[in-house]
């Protein structure tokens, strides 16, 4: 990207455009029109993977968490060995031009415009940003993840305390590099963001626990 070469702005404003036309493509929503289930009325009306999983199975979950993670790693890929070469692959500008195309494909999930705004709620993509920014990180925050869902089987609370490692680790492994801390910090202030309604049921002890739905027997 030559002609945003000295503006870095423009690179900023570019990365995170780019990462919201990924971003917009709503696997949970089309998954449940191939299996003739409109996701965005049954359940809890989200189209993340968790919704998918619970109202229409564990095949339909698994293929919307890959075409989400797919979504977000693409665009970041491409900002780091393709578009702006100009910078060396893992240096300070380059992740951080990485995170802001993570960023906008979070968006991009959030909120789809040919779907009233309302899409996911972004841990897919995180979590996808988490691997290509850094795989250590990535290890750590599923080991984490993992750890707390099959403890407590509440995806909602496994989901936040990987958020919160995010700007975490970064700020540790960036130097305390400000700006980096800041982008990081906006995943997991959209993370608890969207899950609000969540963390209310977590203080009230009525949060719904991770199901999968499963297939009907014929008659």
């Amino acid at each position: 990207m030559e002609i945003f070469k000295d503006y870095f702005v423009l690179q900023i404003i570019f990365c995170i455009i780019m990462g919201y036309v990924f971003g917009i493509f709503s696997s949970g929503y089309f998954i449940g029109k191939i299996y003739h289930v409109d996701v965005k009325s049954k359940g809890s009306g989200n189209l993340g993977t968790t919704n998918v999983l619970r109202v229409v199975g564990l095949k339909a979950g698994i293929i919307t968490l890959i075409i989400d993670l797919g979504k977000t790693i693409i665009p970041m890929m491409l900002t780091r060995y393709l578009l702006f070469t100009q910078y060396a692959p893992f240096s300070d500008m380059s992740q951080l031009l990485v995170l802001y195309t993570a960023l906008g494909a979070v968006c991009g999930h959030l909120f789809p415009f040919y779907l009233k705004f309302r899409g996911g709620k972004g841990i897919a993509c995180m979590g996808a940003c988490m691997l290509i920014y850094d795989w250590r990180l990535a290890v750590i925050g599923l080991i984490l993840f993992i750890s707390i869902l099959v403890f407590t089987r509440y995806m909602s609370l496994a989901s936040l305390t990987a958020s919160v490692l995010f700007p975490i680790f970064v700020g540790i492994t960036s130097h305390g590099n400000l700006h980096m801390i800041i982008v990081t910090l906006l995943f997991t202030i959209s993370a608890f963001y969207n899950h609000r309604a969540n963390i209310v049921r977590l203080k009230n002890h009525n949060e719904n626990k991770l199901t999968v739905k499963k297939k009907e027997k014929s008659e």
